[in-house]
C-alpha cells in the first residue's frame, strides 16, 4: 500500500520512505502513484529503508464489453481466476496478458481468447459469444443419500442419468 500523504510505502510488514526523487516507470515510460492498481506486479529498489525507484514488471490493461443485454446479470469468467457478474456495457480492470474469455446465460454462450496489453483498453463484443442458442449441457450428479431432491430453479430433476440443462447460471 501506499500513504502518499506521508510517503511510506508499506510492504508485507515492513515500511520505506520514499520522496519526490522517485522514479517509477513502466515500460519504459514515467508512471505516478495513481497509475498503480493492487493488479499491477511491482519491481522495487532502494537503499536500507528508502525506495528509489518502483519498476511495474506486469500493468494491467481494461476489458470493456459491447453488446452485454443478452449476457446482463450472468457472470464473465476472464482466465481461472477473474469472474465478474456481467453489467451494462462494463468495463473492468485486469492484469496485462492472454486470457480465455466465458460467458453463459440462459442457453447462450461461448468463449473467445483475449489480449490484454497494459495501458490499453481491449474491446469484446459479446453478441459474438452468443452463438446460435439456446445450447444444453449434460450433467451427471452423484447422490449417495437416500431420498435426497435435485432441484434445478426449483423444478425437481430425476438424477437418476444425465441431467439436460441451458447453459447459463
Amino acid at each position: 500500500s501506499v500513504d502518499e500523504e506521508r510517503g511510506i510505502f508499506q510492504i508485507a510488514d515492513m515500511k520505506y520512505s520514499y520522496d519526490d526523487n522517485l522514479f517509477l516507470h513502466s515500460d519504459g515510460s514515467m508512471q505516478t502513484l495513481g497509475d498503480l492498481t493492487e493488479m499491477d506486479t511491482l519491481r522495487v529498489t532502494g537503499i536500507e529503508k528508502k525506495i528509489l525507484s518502483v519498476t511495474v514488471t506486469t500493468g494491467h490493461g481494461s476489458l470493456r464489453l459491447e453488446n452485454t443485454d443478452l449476457f446482463d446479470g450472468s457472470f464473465i469468467q476472464v482466465g481461472r481466476d477473474i469472474f465478474s457478474e456481467i453489467t451494462h456495457n462494463m468495463s473492468m480492470e485486469v492484469p496485462e496478458g492472454t486470457y480465455t474469455v466465458a460467458v453463459a446465460n440462459n442457453g447462450y454462450g461461448g468463449s473467445t481468447e483475449i489480449e490484454v496489453r497494459r495501458g490499453q483498453e481491449t474491446v469484446l463484443d459479446l453478441d459474438t459469444l452468443k452463438g446460435e442458442g439456446p445450447k444444453y449441457g449434460s450433467i451427471l450428479f452423484a447422490v449417495d443419500v437416500e431420498g435426497a431432491v435435485l432441484q434445478v430453479d426449483g423444478e425437481v430433476k430425476d438424477y437418476s442419468g444425465p441431467v439436460d440443462l441451458q447453459y447459463g447460471v
